[in-house]
């Protein structure tokens, strides 16, 4: 059994793998510059971006409900912008999804 820090770890590299097979041949420069929706990108974007803001907690201690919490408030902000867009929404839940796979309840 993997300890958090190393699940968090496993989880950010699935992400980013899953970013890359998403994203082909572009870079994400050029799918921003784009303007085509990308929703499943930018879903595994949201969850290695969470995994990101968990991974700099644990850098400054243990990472405790009160602090997933915080996290989790700062997310909710895309709450406004998820309702403008598929990638919004998308990008929003896959950080989302993150605390829910690591049996984080609010």
């Amino acid at each position: 059994m993997s300890s958090f820090p190393e699940e968090v770890e496993r989880l950010r590299v699935a992400a980013q793998e899953a970013m890359a097979e998403a994203a082909g041949d572009l870079s994400m420069c050029a799918i921003a510059k784009s303007g085509r929706p990308m929703p499943a990108l930018k879903y595994h974007e949201g969850r290695a971006a969470m995994l990101g803001s968990i991974e700099r907690a644990l850098g400054a201690g243990a990472v405790d409900d009160e602090r997933l919490r915080g996290i989790e408030e700062r997310w909710q902000r895309y709450e406004r912008l998820a309702a403008s867009s598929s990638d919004w929404e998308a990008y929003l839940q896959g950080g989302l999804d993150v605390l829910a796979e690591l049996n984080f309840e609010a």
